[in-house]
């Protein structure tokens, strides 16, 4: 009997669990050796003491968890690392074996297990079930992960016989051969011919046709320009020694360039100095990078490297940091500074050469004029008679498009000698639309007061008369207010066609336009003067007898929100992105300008027959999109709670910060195709939602560093928050990680998991 007491109610030391029905009255702890501390359970529940505390059952059995890498050749000499629970400590009391093959343990702990493997003596590609057992009595851990023995590679030899490579620099070198995949993690070693003992380690990355290693850094080694390298390679158990020779050179010297005045289109490269720059490597390893754009190089000498650099800056700012790298090698080497036309010395050269020869133009003719003063007077009856005719020509001809009027002063001598004064009227050209009188009159005098009185000056410098544009019959968004058609200008030297918002019935009599005009007029009018290539301005207001018409440039793709929620195009993750990299340029833009958009949105971006995406204004998107809007009864309009930041929410307070929490929602709606976002919350609780903290869940098709992005974005504090300057910056990077890989991509569904759609923020 394996109990004791007065009573006999307890189980002895090493035994658990009393039972009336056990006829021995209770259970062997049977303890693991190897997971536990003592042979001596818990009298109760029968839990041996684990190792650690780490408890993976009653008897405390080593656990194996997973196995890295799972595959390698058959000559074995593949590293294999068992991570796992329990396993021990001691490498002589562990035998691990595949197929029953021993294998050669290198190291033990608890918790990870490493072993080399042997060769397969198999002919054919095996996949072997993994054993590891112990020399005490502690059984056997079939593990359920199993081993792939691959074909062995065979490498190449390579075309090159000695490489050149900078002491920091990650040159690459590409093997080619037959099986390569069969290793997952080869390496290249670079050793020193005197001291074999001495070596550097480079890592390896596979390619469907090669694999690419990595020159490491090989400081240690370096001791002169002199000095042989030998690089071999690592394909676990197949070693291939003096793959190459190597030489060393020291790392260039790269000059601090201070600041370089980019003077485009006098100049479109740009010099970066220093020394020993060619002296190891090739050209294709080097990059110039001004900000995240790289500066296409030209030419790569000992002394200097010259590139052509983009004639734009990033996202508008005029100071843009210049790198240069090379293999592992990353210096900032000095600024570039975008100039504008007028402040370029090459410009100012110009203006003064253009001015000096327009004041000896002025020199020529007031000399010619004061040689023939006194024919003037002789002249002057022929030359108002010339200037008469000229006078009538001009009436006869077509007027031109765009003129002013500029009085001239000629006399005419009478009959008695008398010089009588006479005035008459030339038209000269200047860049405005002349409407006719009729079209000036209702526009001043019946369609101006019907204006607030804040709007009539912005609105009546943006007047174009209704002879000027024609609007089409395709209509491409109908609202119940207003609708998005095609047009064209009508004046003689242009047919440029138009996209243009217009009004579906005509205004009324009544003595002011409603609310709603007066806020799509004003909302349009907010970045008239502002030319960015991603930012979309109007042309101008045309007005008619019956409607105002808001004029765009022609955008022939129409609106962002519809390009992405057609599932008939398909998309990659990059191309989606590209998308919002060029909304941020426009936004970037518009900050530079102090001004706040308040509605970044998809449904608030257009694009170009040549696919390019602008940022335009707001006016009417209420009446677009009805269901992206709610009514604020307070403010008297529709706002766009789906997308605003909690302090645009609860206090109508908006800066850059919240065009950027807007900036993120855009992105969560390119890349799920056109979603409405919060989609399963109603339009009465949004509001609530947003403030106390909720956000948008990750996409599938997006990855983990954009979605981190996007969640610094959508920080409740506003001060936490990046600049668009800094996502337009993290873009980039991203973009350039992203697999250009078309997908079926299709539109974001609810999950009844919260991780799915939305989570509340922690820490905050």
């Amino acid at each position: 009997m394996f109990v004791e007491g007065r009573q006999c109610n307890t189980c002895k030391a090493n035994y658990y669990r009393l039972e009336a029905v056990n006829p021995r009255g209770c259970s062997p702890c049977n303890c693991n050796p190897v997971g536990s501390d003592s042979t001596v359970c818990n009298r109760l529940t029968g839990q041996c003491p684990c190792r650690g505390g780490v408890i993976t059952d009653l008897q405390c059995k080593p656990k194996i968890l997973s196995l890295n890498p799972t595959y390698g050749p058959d000559i074995g000499g593949t590293l294999v690392t068992v991570q796992g629970l329990l396993l021990g400590n001691q490498t002589s009391n562990i035998f691990v074996s595949i197929d029953d093959i021993p294998q050669t343990v290198v190291s033990v702990n608890d918790n990870r297990l490493v072993f080399n493997t042997s060769k397969n003596n198999e002919t054919a590609i095996t996949t072997s079930m993994v054993k590891v057992s112990w020399l005490q009595d502690s059984g056997v851990i079939n593990s359920d992960i199993k081993f792939l023995f691959k074909p062995n590679p065979v490498i190449y030899p390579s075309n090159i016989s000695a490489i050149q490579s900078f002491v920091s620099a990650g040159i690459p070198v590409f093997v080619y051969g037959d099986n390569l995949q069969s290793v997952m993690f080869p390496l290249l070693k670079v050793v020193d011919v005197s001291n074999p003992n001495k070596e550097a380690v480079g890592t390896c990355k596979h390619n469907p046709s090669n694999v690419i290693c990595e020159i490491p850094n090989v400081k240690e080694l370096f001791k002169s320009p002199q000095d042989m390298l030998q690089v071999n390679l690592v394909f676990d158990g197949v070693v291939v020694r003096n793959y190459l020779n190597m030489t060393v050179k020291p790392d260039p010297v790269f000059d601090d360039m201070g600041t370089i005045r980019f003077q485009y289109p006098f100049e479109d490269t740009i010099t970066l100095t220093g020394q020993g720059l060619n002296s190891a490597g090739n050209v294709k390893d080097y990059s110039v990078l001004i900000s995240v754009v790289h500066c296409a190089i030209q030419s790569v000498s000992d002394t200097n490297i010259v590139c052509k650099p983009a004639i734009t800056p990033l996202s508008g700012e005029t100071k843009q940091i210049i790198e240069i790298q090379i293999g592992n090698i990353r210096r900032r080497v000095g600024t570039l500074e975008y100039l504008k036309l007028h402040e370029t010395t090459n410009f100012i050269i110009i203006i003064c050469c253009i001015s000096g020869g327009i004041l000896l133009i002025i020199l020529a003719v007031l000399l010619i004029i004061f040689c023939r003063r006194r024919r003037c007077n002789k002249k002057a009856s022929s030359t108002f008679e010339n200037l008469d005719s000229k006078k009538v020509s001009d009436e006869t001809a077509s007027p031109p498009e765009y003129t002013e009027a500029v009085t001239m002063v000629v006399t005419q001598p009478k009959q008695n000698g008398e010089l009588v004064r006479m005035e008459t009227v030339i038209k000269e050209p200047k860049l405005a639309f002349v409407n006719s009188q009729a079209d000036d009159s209702f526009f001043m005098d019946e369609f101006l007061p019907k204006l607030e009185a804040g709007l009539r000056e912005e609105v009546r410098q943006c007047f174009i008369g209704g002879g000027h544009f024609a609007v089409g019959r395709n209509v491409i968004v109908k609202g119940q207010q207003a609708m998005l058609t095609d047009g064209s200008l009508q004046n003689k030297s242009s047919g440029q066609k138009l996209t243009i918002k217009t009004l579906i019935n005509p205004i009324t009599a009544e003595s002011t336009l409603p609310m709603w005009a007066n806020l799509a007029l004003t909302e349009c009018l907010r970045l008239k003067r502002h030319k960015h290539m991603h930012v979309l301005s109007i042309l101008g207001i045309g007005v008619d007898r019956e409607r105002f018409h808001i004029l765009y440039p022609c955008m022939s793709q129409n609106f962002l929100k519809a390009i992405v929620a057609d599932l008939d195009k398909k998309f990659s993750a990059r191309q989606l992105l590209s998308f919002a990299q060029q909304v941020a340029e426009g936004l970037c833009f518009l900050t530079s300008k102090e001004i706040t958009h308040k509605d970044v949105a998809a449904r608030n971006c257009m694009v170009d027959e040549n696919g390019l995406v602008k940022l335009s204004d707001a006016s009417f998107s209420w009446d677009f999109y009805p269901d992206e809007y709610v009514y604020d009864e307070q403010r008297e309009r529709y706002l766009p709670l789906r997308w605003m930041a909690p302090e645009s929410l609860s206090d109508g307070y908006y800066d850059m910060r919240t065009d950027v929490w807007s900036f993120a929602t855009l992105i969560w709606e390119l890349m799920t195709r056109g979603c409405l976002p919060f989609h399963e919350v109603s339009n009465e609780n949004v509001k609530q939602y947003i403030t106390s903290g909720y956000v948008l869940g990750k996409p599938d098709t997006l990855s983990d560093p954009m979605y981190e992005l996007m969640c610094r974005c959508w920080s409740l504090e506003n001060e936490y928050r990046p600049s668009i300057g800094d996502m337009t910056r993290g873009l980039g990077d991203i973009i350039g990680t992203e697999d250009d890989i078309y997908e079926n991509l299709v539109s974001y569904s609810n999950s009844a998991s919260p991780k799915h759609f939305s989570s509340a923020q922690e820490g905050r």
